[in-house]
């Protein structure tokens, strides 16, 4: 979204850093609500939903959320259950009880891993409820993270992860590419701890298995390696480790050779100063996605307290952090669901509700299996799916240059896909519903349309709705050839446009020294944008390097005022030093000071480009910016 009717208003002006920073993507909720209107079948949301009949027994043919039937027992409380605020970190009782379902999770015998139970009993916190598993990981990356700071996480990952540590924290994630040869990426989740640690005290990781939104877990063998890694790295680095384990899917695993529970428990178990934070809560474990009861749960080591009462105040103490993020956000959680969790597990007992969530289990299993026997039996190599062992979710890798939808006939769209790295994650939608309105793209964009074309034209037997879309690809192939055969074509369909790119111009550069010879002066023009500099500015006299200083201060104002207009997630400023044979420039965000260098390569790349189209548009140029991630 814009915002620009909000930005015509008092409002915009008087938001914080926050306020004009956060808005709501276009994730899996917006996409849900569309499909509620627009679509036949809805399959949007992280919801499992089911014929009630094939969950519960004796249910009807009513298409339901999948819920335990234990639920259903529980629509009457007390005044006294229902009406009080519950306690800051939550209802004793139920806090409690998620203890010992935790226990119960671990699947460690009695004999043959006392020990191993004997440790998790006593090194772990009583759980905090929390406002589901979302309000669970602002907390526990508000507790971790300051702005500016990184945590890692894989490059397949929830959407609101984003939302809530960049936008909301204003911290950034560092990523890595998730899978190698069909693997997780050991090497690359290497190389982001060792390049995180160059800059900071601490190492974040956020883990999720089952993934969303891949379906992926670890198999036993992969676990191994990510905690060895871990283990490895702490003593290497010499630096807390925090692992923050969101396991929302926990128990929809459905495969045997890969790791059966949560990734938090071999990581507890941990010597090393690797501190496992677990995230759940009953929105998915017990089947209740509106009664948004989390937990945050956190692993402790022994080698931390010399005794029992140190201990106890060790975890005192952690509580009150959290309660204390509790009471200045949410004050307290809906006491209704936790009581209702608090009475199943006491009088319905655990067994009983795993026996019950095992019907639909099993259904989603079914499912499990039957998508993935469909899709193995397509034998396309632009067409892959990652790992997937769990959750309610697979991920569908296309290929960018030949994969491309159609739907002219209906709604006169062509969505040709973004040619990145990996997948489609962006898409340049152009609308022809009339081949001879202009329409503007991106060049390679139709090339890949172009090879698509040329893949597919001649397609023997064909329907009559695919060969009145090869009718309508005609008339686009008339269009698509004047413009990338023709320079003139282009001229007359197409404003002037510039293509701006990292071959064709520099990245803004950390320090410029004076008295380089021509082949830096045009890199020292592109950072002040033409600010009227001279060749003698920075080849005469080391002593000119003030006349310098004052013409840049002018054209540093002025595009800090651009900035302000149009760099709207945060308040950013170029922050420029002089001196006699050089200048620095550095980048201030949210008061943080860093070189050019320190900044992401994407961040980096787009002030030089906002440098450059100032530049443009001070020349009162008309330009068609597009921008493709």
């Amino acid at each position: 979204m814009k915002f620009s009717h909000i930005q015509k208003t008092p409002l915009y002006n008087a938001f914080s850093d926050i306020g004009k920073r956060i808005f709501l993507p276009d994730g899996i909720f917006h996409w849900s609500g569309r499909a509620k209107k627009e679509a036949e079948i809805i399959g949007t949301i992280g919801t499992a939903y089911g014929f009630e009949r094939d969950f519960i027994n004796g249910g009807s043919t009513d298409w339901l959320p999948c819920y335990i039937k234990e639920i259903s027992d529980y629509s009457k409380f007390s005044i006294n259950e229902i009406v009080p605020y519950s306690a800051i970190g939550g209802i004793a009782e139920t806090r409690e009880i998620w203890k010992n379902w935790i226990l119960k999770k671990s699947m460690y015998d009695d004999s043959a891993d006392k020990d191993k139970y004997t440790r998790l009993e006593n090194y772990i916190t009583t759980p905090e409820i929390t406002a589901g598993v979302t309000n669970a990981i602002f907390q526990s990356c508000s507790l971790f993270l300051n702005p500016g700071e990184s945590i890692i996480i894989p490059s397949k990952r929830w959407g609101n992860y984003d939302n809530i540590i960049y936008k909301l924290i204003g911290a950034k994630i560092s990523s890595f590419n998730f899978f190698k040869d069909n693997r997780i990426n050991i090497k690359g989740l290497r190389k982001t701890i060792e390049q995180v640690a160059t800059n900071q005290d601490k190492i974040i990781l956020l883990l999720n298995f089952p993934n969303n939104p891949t379906g992926y877990v670890p198999t036993l063998e992969e676990a191994t390696d990510i905690v060895n890694l871990l283990k490895e790295c702490q003593r290497n680095l010499a630096r807390p480790f925090i692992v923050l384990v969101d396991d929302a899917y926990e128990p929809f695993i459905y495969k045997d050779d890969v790791l059966r529970k949560s990734i938090f428990y071999d990581l507890h178990q941990l010597n090393e100063d690797v501190i496992p934070i677990k995230l759940d809560g009953i929105t998915k474990e017990l089947l209740i996605y509106g009664g948004r009861i989390g937990f945050i749960t956190i692993g402790l080591k022994p080698h931390w307290v010399e005794n029992e009462a140190n201990l106890n105040s060790l975890k005192t103490e952690i509580n009150n952090k959290l309660e204390g993020f509790t009471r200045a956000t949410i004050s307290n959680c809906n006491h209704f669901y936790q009581t209702l969790t608090h009475k199943m597990f006491t009088e319905k007992g655990i067994d009983k509700i795993i026996e019950s969530r095992e019907k639909i289990k099993n259904l989603l299993k079914a499912r499990y299996d039957k998508i993935n026997s469909e899709i193995n039996q397509i034998n396309n190599p632009n067409f892959s799916v990652d790992p997937n062992s769990g959750g309610f979710f697979l991920f569908v890798n296309l290929n960018p240059t030949k994969f491309i939808y159609q739907d002219i006939q209906r709604i006169g769209k062509i969505l040709a896909p973004h040619i990145g790295e990996f997948n489609y994650k962006q898409y340049s939608i152009f609308t022809i519903k009339n081949p001879d309105i202009p329409f503007y793209v991106l060049l390679h964009d139709l090339f890949a349309l172009k090879q698509y074309y040329r893949n597919n034209r001649n397609i023997s037997n064909t329907t009559l709705k695919k060969r009145e879309l090869i009718t309508s690809f005609d008339k686009v192939m008339e269009i698509i050839e004047k413009i990338l055969n023709y320079k003139e074509e282009i001229q007359k369909i197409l404003p002037k446009f510039v293509k701006f790119d990292f071959s064709d111009f520099g990245i803004i550069p950390n320090r410029i020294n004076y008295t380089k010879k021509m082949s830096n002066i045009e890199i020292v023009k592109q950072v002040f944008f033409n600010m009227d500099l001279r060749i003698k500015d920075f080849t005469g006299s080391i002593g000119q390097h003030h006349i310098i200083e004052e013409k840049s201060k002018k054209r540093i104002k002025l595009f800090e005022n651009f900035l302000s207009e149009n760099w709207i997630d945060s308040d950013i400023k170029i922050e420029m030093k002089f001196h006699p044979n050089y200048m620095v420039c550095s980048v201030n965000d949210n008061f943080v000071s860093t070189t050019i260098t320190q900044r992401s390569l994407g961040e980096k790349w787009l002030l030089s480009f906002l440098i450059f189209f100032f530049y443009h548009r001070k020349l009162n140029e008309n330009l068609i910016i597009l921008i493709d991630e």
